[in-house]
């Protein structure tokens, strides 16, 4: 398939892509070992083990770039007066105490 023959969902992807550059060298990471291109064709486990580390890091940097995403959009609304809006810290109970019970 040529380029310019691509589908509206390659399309998309590509757009996605562009949009979030930070993940495509992982998404790279990821598309070789399915294609054998990281160390030729092995065993299921060969390829489980090259995925562990890839998957791990596109994780990361996918939280880390919804994270600053609603973060600056949570600013962007405090910034606009909007009323739902609020700030919100993370919780810092230890969970309730255990009973005679529940020991």
């Amino acid at each position: 398939m040529k380029l310019d023959e691509l589908t509206a969902k390659e399309t998309e992807l590509i757009e996605l892509l562009r949009a979030h550059l930070v993940l495509v060298e992982t998404v790279g990471e990821v598309l070789a070992v399915v294609g054998g291109e990281s160390t030729g064709p092995g065993t299921a486990d060969a390829a489980e083990a090259r995925l562990v580390e890839p998957l791990r890091t596109l994780g990361l940097k996918v939280l880390g770039s919804w994270a600053q995403r609603g973060e600056r959009l949570a600013g962007e609304r405090l910034q606009a007066g909007d009323s739902h809006a609020r700030i919100r810290a993370k919780k810092k109970s230890r969970g309730t105490a255990s009973t005679a019970r529940s020991r």
